[in-house]
């Protein structure tokens, strides 16, 4: 679950009997590396909606993506920071499903 917030992605590691350190290491991992070339890959494949931007930012990068989606612009911070929230919920509903198939 590295695509999540770091306290969900610590609970779905935890309950999958995963390392949890190396989740949160994957995790802050991610949302550096999305925080800083999120906008250059957006601009590299021609997106320029404000929306997708923010949807982008928010599902890929989590938290620092939703930080670094409100400093391009309101409605990328907005939608960042729903999209953050929708893709926790689907991770763990999809999670808890996916679980009884391991």
């Amino acid at each position: 679950p590295k695509s999540v917030t770091a306290p969900i992605g610590m609970g779905i590691s935890e309950s999958l009997g995963g390392i949890v350190t190396l989740t949160v290491a994957c995790i802050i991992a991610t949302g550096i590396i999305g925080s800083v070339f999120g906008e250059v890959l957006l601009k590299i494949f021609g997106i320029k909606k404000a929306m997708a931007k923010g949807i982008a930012l928010g599902c890929a990068s989590h938290a620092m993506g939703t930080a670094r989606a409100l400093e391009i612009g309101d409605v990328e911070g907005a939608m960042a920071s729903l999209a953050m929230a929708v893709m926790g919920l689907l991770t763990v509903i999809g999670a808890g499903i996916f679980a009884n198939f391991i």
